[in-house]
């Protein structure tokens, strides 16, 4: 080979290197950005998993309160069921009460007539001795017009021959 020939060579491969070096930094700087990018989604990638763990953790509060929402709102409806069984019970008691009530006043309103009916005979005398005042009354008719000792003794009740089946003993208040 000639000196040209070795001249030309060594220009042919200078140039070359010279282009390899030149296409090396621009795959080096290449290498560099897709290298800085990689970092950069990685990066993105740690706070998109952080920012995952928080929303689950989140999702987990949610769940959690949601859970005891829906416990507290069971115990309500059950609180509430129980309030309404025991307002009707209550209810069913008021109705009993004020149906008592009424039998009870209009006992009583009988008695206070009764009452009234013998109130003037308190003074009376025994309808059996005509002697001593009446004290107690013949059962079961409740004539009172008796005193103790001819209650004691009748085996029936003179004012309406009823059959005596005992006596009871009335007191004045």
């Amino acid at each position: 080979m000639q000196q040209s020939d070795l001249h030309r060579l060594i220009q042919s491969l200078e140039t070359k290197g010279d282009a390899l070096t030149h296409n090396s930094r621009q795959w080096r700087e290449k290498i560099d950005n897709k290298t800085k990018e990689i970092e950069q989604l990685k990066r993105k990638r740690q706070e998109n998993a952080k920012r995952i763990n928080e929303l689950r953790e989140t999702a987990q509060r949610i769940q959690h309160n949601l859970k005891n929402r829906q416990e507290q709102q069971q115990e309500l409806e059950e609180r509430v069921h129980a309030i309404k069984e025991e307002r009707i019970h209550s209810q069913c008691l008021v109705t009993q009460a004020e149906s008592e009530w009424r039998e009870l006043k209009a006992a009583h309103d009988t008695l206070a007539t009764r009452y009234e009916a013998v109130r003037p005979s308190r003074d009376c005398k025994c309808a059996g001795c005509s002697k001593c005042n009446i004290e107690f009354a013949m059962l079961p008719c409740y004539h009172f017009a008796y005193c103790e000792e001819c209650a004691k003794e009748l085996s029936s009740c003179k004012l309406c021959n009823s059959t005596k089946q005992g006596i009871q003993r009335i007191y004045y208040g």
